[in-house]
């Protein structure tokens, strides 16, 4: 026909137009509504529709939720002698699910089977969905996951040519009704039947492998990895490799996790993001840092780090555990492994690492966050060399993760600062038995860190200040300046007092001697009774506590008061007058200050005399 779609003046507005967006809601409900203007302006001129335009309706009632409406076309088509084609009826079916209607999807899809030529793969794989929305209040679980097998055989019997959706779509049926063996042996089948020239789809062994990583079934994803193994025309998908590893890294497996990679390595296959992220959990559960910053890398120079912030703030923290976790263990002046005398956990992660420095070689000097032919890169290396070159990657991590819009939580800047404090704070205050300094003593000066933090650990603080992941906890008056350390992590409320002091003591220098403090007023978090059962063990360090401590080290002599009703009862005063910071600040700390007890005064109000000396 060449007679226009819309004859005359009087026609609904085009889509997209400014008088639809004005007058249309630009809803799935909305748009719906405008195409049934079409259609009836259709209708009153006469203009019947082809299967196109009935699809196009079709599908947007389906989106609309508007099942009712959809059956409706479906039937009205067909009335004007417009034949369904398979389209119509994977749009129709695909409607019926979103509506959970699983019976009138099968019923459709006994009506697409009767019409010659109609169904194909995408239309079997929706029937087997169909199966997972049938009432099995009315219908035993097993009778149901029967029914979907023996439609599954009758059309693998008709000639129906099923991909891999459908026959995961079999699978992810039998784990959703709790007949999770059940779904192995149907992988089992699948695999089988698959001739020895012929490539088994992935999908079926993708969807078995996240069961098995749901259910902790360890030996069931070993199971699939060795038919991957065994069968050299088999090309995994990331989903699959995703899923292995996730289902390995979470059960503390970094041997097997690593086997998986292998396997895509070998068959050309670079693994997908959410792969190296599970990966870069084992490693931090294994306490692998080296070889973690080196899957950074690896992931970075073969495109496999996306922008999502979320994800590289995950890649950060991976990182961070897995050195923290190395250095508070004792493991960093030998070779990585995750326990001592596992020689061959040892051998295999040398091997691993040494495979990654070949795929990295091409990238070298490129884009990387850690040079694969340093003594670190290989594993072994001296322990201060060691350090600087795994601290250097962990940082070019933590930029890229910021750089890419990602914000550091506290608990994440708290790791970062940890990363940056010296041998001497972990003999001292972490009280790691085998480290011994003592020949070389820390510096004192708190502008340098009191021998306790590096001092990029101060630029680092002042960078996520303002990129506001600290909440606002300095403040002064006339008379004091208070520091609220309630919402802080241990390490980070010692480096955010090592700051102010830093500041005070540049203030004094550049003054000469004739700067005027204010009294210190530290707002402390009084612990949990859960804490403090904790704290008599020793086994987790709280603010208080850390912060209490720095001020010992320093000779920064305080005055406890255990409750003030102008802060509530969550917190303690510490108050540092005047005298005792000129006098701290102004020559050689004093290091054999180690009070621990709180001198007698009951509230703020008692002691206002001696406040403000």
């Amino acid at each position: 026909q060449n007679r226009p779609l819309f004859g005359g003046g009087d026609r609904p507005p085009l889509a997209g137009s400014d008088e639809a967006s004005s007058s249309v809601p630009r809803t799935k409900q909305g748009l719906l509504e405008q195409a049934l203007e079409y259609i009836d302006h259709m209708q009153e001129e006469g203009i019947v529709g082809d299967v196109v335009l009935y699809n196009c309706l079709i599908s947007t009632c389906g989106r609309a939720l508007n099942l009712e409406k959809a059956e409706s076309y479906f039937w009205e088509m067909q009335s004007l002698g417009v034949e369904p084609n398979s389209k119509t009826y994977s749009i129709l079916i695909h409607a019926c699910l979103s509506a959970k209607e699983g019976e009138k999807a099968l019923q459709y899809f006994r009506d697409a089977r009767e019409q010659s030529g109609v169904i194909n793969a995408h239309l079997c794989a929706q029937a087997v969905q169909a199966h997972a929305m049938l009432n099995t209040t009315k219908t035993d679980p097993g009778e149901t996951l029967e029914g979907a097998l023996k439609l599954y055989r009758e059309l693998e019997i008709e000639g129906v040519q099923i991909d891999g959706v459908a026959s995961a779509s079999l699978i992810s049926l039998a784990s959703d009704l709790g007949y999770h063996d059940r779904a192995l042996e149907i992988l089992n089948a699948i695999s089988h039947s698959a001739g020895a020239s012929e490539r088994p789809p992935p999908e079926p062994f993708a969807v078995a492998a996240d069961m098995c990583a749901k259910q902790n079934d360890i030996e069931g994803a070993k199971g699939i990895l060795r038919q991957i193994k065994d069968n050299e025309n088999f090309l995994p998908n990331h989903e699959l490799g995703a899923s292995l590893i996730n289902a390995f890294s979470k059960a503390g497996d970094l041997v097997t996790s690593f086997e998986v990679l292998e396997v895509f390595l070998a068959r050309g296959i670079v693994p997908n993001s959410y792969s190296f992220s599970g990966l870069l959990y084992a490693c931090a559960c294994a306490g692998l840092p080296v070889l973690a910053l080196k899957l950074y890398s690896l992931a970075k120079n073969t495109g496999s780090v996306t922008n999502d912030p979320s994800l590289h703030g995950v890649w950060c923290s991976s990182v961070l555990h897995a050195y923290l976790k190395t250095r508070r263990e004792k493991y960093l002046n030998k070779m990585e492994g995750t326990e001592e005398g596992d020689l061959n956990v040892d051998l295999y992660v040398k091997k691993i690492s040494l495979d990654i420095d070949e795929r990295l070689a091409p990238f070298k000097g490129k884009n990387s966050s850690f040079s694969p032919g340093s003594r670190a890169g290989g594993g072994l290396g001296g322990a201060d060399d060691t350090k600087q070159e795994i601290i250097g990657g962990i940082k070019q991590v933590y930029r890229d993760a910021v750089g890419k819009g990602y914000k550091p939580s506290v608990k994440v800047l708290d790791m970062m600062l940890e990363c940056m404090c010296t041998n001497f704070y972990m003999e001292r205050i972490q009280k790691v038995p085998d480290y011994s300094f003592q020949d070389t003593a820390p510096n004192l000066d708190v502008s340098e860190g009191a021998g306790l933090f590096e001092t990029t650990a101060f630029a680092l603080f002042e960078e996520a200040s303002e990129l506001g992941v600290l909440p606002p906890c300095v403040s002064q008056s006339d008379l004091e300046i208070k520091v609220d350390f309630r919402q802080l992590t241990p390490i980070v409320a010692e480096v955010c007092l090592l700051v102010l002091l830093r500041s005070l003591k540049r203030r004094w220098d550049s003054s000469q001697g004739k700067h005027d403090f204010k009294s210190l007023l530290l707002l402390l978090p009084r612990p949990s009774q859960e804490e403090v059962e904790e704290k008599e063990e020793g086994s987790v360090p709280l603010v208080d506590r850390k912060v209490k401590s720095l001020l010992r080290y320093i000779g920064m002599e305080y005055v406890m008061v255990d409750k003030d009703e102008r802060y509530g009862d969550d917190c303690m005063l510490c108050i540092v007058r005047p005298k005792t910071i000129k006098k701290c600040l102004s020559s050689k700390p004093e290091r054999s200050f180690e009070s621990n007890v709180s001198l007698a005064y009951g509230t703020t109000q008692e002691i206002r005399a001696d406040y403000y000396l």
